[in-house]
């Protein structure tokens, strides 16, 4: 059986959330890798690697992005997904999409998509709370999940490429 890890950084868990649902579509042997978790996953172990992130202010996490980094030469040589999560809307999130990730990663994918995103005003900080009344006008909890877009993603993930 296929391998597949899903590596993703999380604020206040609707990536988590997110990562799961997409997780549950796929055929393959999931397994799943928070990056800032101090578990270390060898990726040389794993056929499929996908990677996302919530974009807040504009970027990606940080740890999203080191993790790239880090492991460029590595997941270059594997099969790609990448996702992003937030609550921009559509032609602002393709493009922080495209920034968050370097582009031999975005080159070589075989989906990229943004799943959506919710605000969670229970677990948020009272900056994050703040922030989102003033910018956002939204003060009460809002989901925009996207499983149609989850549900295509793992279609297109678990078609099987002919070597």
């Amino acid at each position: 059986m296929m391998r597949t890890l899903i590596v993703y950084a999380t604020k206040y868990g609707s990536t988590e959330k997110f990562a799961h649902l997409l997780g549950d579509k796929l055929h393959d042997d999931v397994d799943y890798l928070e990056v800032k978790s101090s578990v270390n996953k060898d990726l040389i172990h794993f056929d499929t690697i996908i990677i996302g992130g919530p974009i807040y202010m504009g970027q990606i996490r940080k740890d999203i992005t080191s993790f790239c980094e880090d492991h460029l030469e590595m997941l270059k040589s594997k099969r790609l997904g990448l996702f992003v999560c937030g609550m921009q809307n559509e032609d602002v999130i393709k493009d922080e999409l495209q920034s968050s990730f370097p582009s031999e990663l975005i080159q070589q994918a075989s989906v990229t998509a943004h799943f959506g995103g919710q605000f969670q005003f229970e677990d948020m900080s009272f900056f994050d709370k703040a922030i989102t009344k003033k910018i956002v006008k939204i003060s009460s909890d809002y989901s925009d999940v996207r499983e149609e877009t989850i549900k295509a993603f793992a279609q297109t993930m678990n078609t099987k490429v002919d070597d």
